[in-house]
């Protein structure tokens, strides 16, 4: 017990409008030693995209000297909002890798993204003769850059960074929630907008983001309880159009995924639903009124811990290696 601590890091999740963390060891959940969240004024994060960062630096910097958290190595999901992923097919002679080096060759050319200098990742769906198929995660480098200097300057020490909807799953996986050939959309409706993605055996088929036409600032903080949480002080007709849109727009992506992803062979058997939405059980209900599918939520306690479940993204990043 004499020195666990040496080997804590910290995780943060980054959203438009709030900033998670929690602090651990790697792989160990039960061992958290501190929490928390910072919610970010209406013009701090647009788009993901830090739009004052002496300021974004002055939060996590207050961040750091009220855990003692200096130099600390750490894991953050990047926002969601200019993540691309796209499935490809590249040829089967590109050895596994030089296929990042291939890609970047591809831009402009047969690969086309939305911005000028991305950051790939990839996971690799099947090989044969002719070709590979892979799964592409492209980042704007810029923005990563940003974030990473950012964390610098308030002295942790970046070491990865993940997408929100990986991290939601690795906490589903470990739930053991998973059945055999399930294909699973994971939606994580929160705050600042909607990121759908669908899993099949693990690896994500499909991604789409949504961004929220609701105003950041009708979203107050109020504390319950010694937990923050937002509340909507705005038009209850607007929030309510919001909501019925995006419904109507997930009912699409099903039908989508079914005849267009999967070509009519397989559909969504499970909806997973997560996120920081303030008003998360009526959600679940009238989402669960519309489909005809099993719509669950990932709830912490099921991991013993004590945290709300929006943390639920943070949580899996303990789990990343």
């Amino acid at each position: 017990m004499f020195g666990w601590k040496k080997d804590r890091r910290v995780h943060i999740v980054i959203k438009d409008h709030t900033l998670r963390y929690i602090v651990s060891p790697p792989n160990d959940p039960a061992r958290i030693e501190s929490y928390g969240e910072e919610f970010l004024p209406g013009d701090m994060v647009q788009d993901g995209r830090v739009q004052n960062l002496r300021r974004f630096e002055m939060v996590l910097e207050d961040i750091v000297s009220k855990h003692r958290l200096k130099n600390l190595p750490l894991y953050f999901c990047v926002p969601d909002s200019s993540v691309i992923l796209r499935h490809i097919s590249v040829p089967s002679d590109i050895e596994d890798e030089a296929i990042k080096g291939y890609l970047y060759q591809q831009l402009g050319e047969s690969l086309h993204l939305p911005f000028e200098q991305p950051v790939f990742d990839f996971v690799k769906l099947s090989d044969d003769k002719r070709e590979k198929e892979i799964f592409l995660v492209a980042y704007p480098q810029e923005k990563i850059a940003e974030m990473e200097e950012s964390l610098s300057v308030a002295q942790f020490k970046p070491k990865s960074a993940d997408l929100s909807s990986l991290s939601v799953y690795r906490v589903y996986e470990k739930l053991t929630f998973t059945t055999e050939g399930e294909h699973l959309l994971l939606v994580e409706w929160n705050v600042d907008g909607i990121s759908v993605t669908a899993f099949h055996e693990g690896v994500p088929q499909f991604s789409r983001q949504m961004k929220t036409t609701l105003s950041k600032q009708d979203w107050k903080m109020f504390t319950a309880d010694g937990e923050s949480h937002l509340h909507w002080t705005g038009d209850l007709q607007d929030m309510e159009a919001y909501v019925t849109d995006q419904l109507g727009e997930l009912s699409r992506i099903l039908n989508f995924y079914q005849f267009s992803v999967t070509k009519g062979q397989a559909a969504i058997t499970r909806i997973i639903l997560s996120g920081d939405w303030a008003y998360f059980e009526d959600l679940q209900n009238r989402l669960s009124q519309r489909v005809d599918i099993p719509v669950d939520t990932i709830s912490l306690e099921l991991l013993h811990l004590s945290l709300p479940d929006r943390y639920t993204d943070a949580v899996g990043l303990i789990y990343k290696n």
